[in-house]
């Protein structure tokens, strides 16, 4: 970023943002009010930033205070994104006693995630769309990104008469090539894992949604098939994020497959212990994880209270990162 020559000017080559980064600046709110202090009238126009040199703090020179505070505000915003992890019960509460998608969808978009990882989505449930009122339309992924997420992937595992049912990732910026990979044990518990690269303003990310077997025995065995299958598709130092629900109340997935693959768990890295996150009324077992590597982890917070314990039988996660340095 070069200075400009007038007032509070600071100019933006075209090289500077990149699209997700311009939509990120604008979306947090560079629009009416400016985020440096005191300051009013501050816009975003496509590639150029400018104030109109009028500050509420008497006897300040909007010249070198507007470009010198504007411009770390400026990097730190376009660098950091937010994930949420989420098992969405298919829609409903605990004990399936409630539909609760419409309130979930209200929920999940006040987190300001831009990128979203669910478990068990409802692609299809013919039964469900007679029989439930306001069942939506649209498949529950497209109905949850609805004009939020512009780019969402859906990855079908489990098929049965009435639907089917898998994981999704929504996002604010493209989901390059998705790929499902099933990694199923057994016929009855069906279970896979959906990637795909994004190009964030904290980078290119591998992102990664699965959710894995009740059974201990059957979840080492996908843990491993995760670890190879990862291996073969990016660089050991390729920046990756993997959420989901995991199942993992024995805690194995980290000797399993955050050693090997050099991750690292947002909730033990920011509090020094895996997230509760099941039952969602009174969470006692960490079930639910954020992996992440390549990446600065800046904040990791559980969404257990009102109302998120009320609309899934899980709780959610959400962490937020930087670009590494």
């Amino acid at each position: 970023m070069d200075r400009g020559g007038s007032k509070g000017l600071a100019v933006a080559t075209p090289g500077t943002f990149n699209a997700p980064q311009r939509r990120r600046f604008e979306e947090i709110g560079i629009k009416n009010k400016c985020l440096m202090v005191g300051w009013d009238h501050c816009y975003v126009t496509g590639i150029l930033t400018h104030c109109n040199g009028s500050c509420n703090r008497p006897g300040r020179r909007s010249e070198n205070v507007g470009f010198h505070a504007m411009r770390p505000i400026i990097e730190v915003a376009m660098q950091t994104i937010r994930a949420l992890s989420l098992n969405i019960h298919k829609g409903f509460s605990s004990g399936n006693r409630k539909f609760t998608l419409p309130a979930l969808r209200e929920a999940v978009r006040t987190t300001g995630a831009d990128l979203v990882f669910l478990q068990e989505v409802l692609g299809r449930h013919d039964r469900h769309e007679r029989r439930v009122p306001g069942w939506p339309s649209q498949p529950q992924m497209e109905y949850l990104a609805d004009s939020v997420w512009p780019s969402f992937a859906y990855g079908r595992n489990a098929i049965y008469e009435a639907g089917h049912h898998g994981n999704a990732i929504l996002s604010k910026f493209d989901i390059d090539n998705p790929v499902n990979v099933d990694i199923s044990s057994s016929r009855a518990e069906r279970r896979g894992f959906l990637r795909g690269k994004i190009d964030t303003p904290a980078g290119m990310i591998l992102c990664v949604c699965l959710h894995l077997s009740l059974r201990e025995r059957d979840r080492s065995r996908q843990l491993r098939q995760v670890v190879d299958q990862l291996e073969k598709v990016v660089a050991a130092d390729h920046p990756m994020i993997i959420a989901g629900d995991f199942n993992d109340w024995r805690r194995r997935a980290d000797m399993e497959m955050a050693r090997p693959l050099g991750l690292r768990e947002a909730f033990r890295a920011a509090h020094g212990r895996e997230a509760s996150t099941f039952p969602s009324a009174f969470p006692i077992l960490a079930l639910d994880r954020i992996y992440f590597r390549g990446l600065r982890l800046v904040s990791a917070q559980t969404l257990r209270d009102p109302p998120w314990k009320n609309l899934s039988d899980h709780a959610g996660l959400t962490a937020e990162f930087e670009a590494a340095a």
